[in-house]
């Protein structure tokens, strides 16, 4: 008497077959992994990093003021 594994519809399990999903599973945690990993750069210290980078909003308020002042030269109203 031998011993065959088969799935839950009864098909038997070859050795080829089984390889296959050991690959399928081996890719999933490597696409697990390589999710962690992308998403541990997004921490610091435990704790994560989210919002805008330093400095970002004196850029963004100088680039509004020299919006501002061309509008102004062009003789645009200003409020």
């Amino acid at each position: 008497m031998s011993l065959t594994f088969v799935n839950v519809f009864g098909e038997q399990i070859t050795a080829a077959r089984m390889a296959g999903m050991r690959h399928i599973g081996a890719e999933q945690e490597r696409r697990k992994r390589a999710a962690i990993k992308a998403d541990s750069a997004m921490a610091h210290k435990g704790w994560r990093v989210t919002g805008i980078p330093p400095g970002a909003l004196e850029d963004a308020m100088a680039s509004h003021q020299r919006v501002l002042e061309l509008a102004a030269k062009a003789g645009a109203y200003v409020a």
